[in-house]
């Protein structure tokens, strides 16, 4: 699971840092915003929980422990909380790439 946890980090990383601006600001129906607001809105998310947590996380807790989640609105699994945090940022990834290639741009 960390390793997992690290290779989502790595590949956030590199998404940014391979686009140029015009990449960045563009945007097409179907998908969450332009790169640059898909990409915004990853980080505010890890804002909440960090990949360090993450890993701290798949390291140090048992995966069975219960999270309670929105001012203990609801409960989940830990492991729950790891596998919803990296289908979060691959879901976004995905949809970048979508919108790249949907038109005709490719990573610089």
């Amino acid at each position: 699971m960390q390793s997992i946890i690290r290779h989502n980090g790595q590949q956030k990383s590199a998404v940014r840092s391979h686009l140029s601006d015009t990449q960045l600001d563009i945007t097409i129906e179907g998908i969450y915003g332009s790169v640059r607001a898909t990409l915004m809105h990853m980080l505010t998310s890890e804002a909440k929980t960090s990949g360090k947590e993450l890993i701290t996380i798949a390291e140090e807790r048992d995966l069975s422990q219960i999270f309670y989640l929105d001012d203990g609105s609801y409960e989940s699994p830990a492991i729950i909380v790891l596998i919803q945090a990296i289908n979060h940022t691959v879901d976004h990834r995905s949809q970048i790439a979508t919108l790249l290639s949907q038109t005709g741009h490719r990573a610089t």
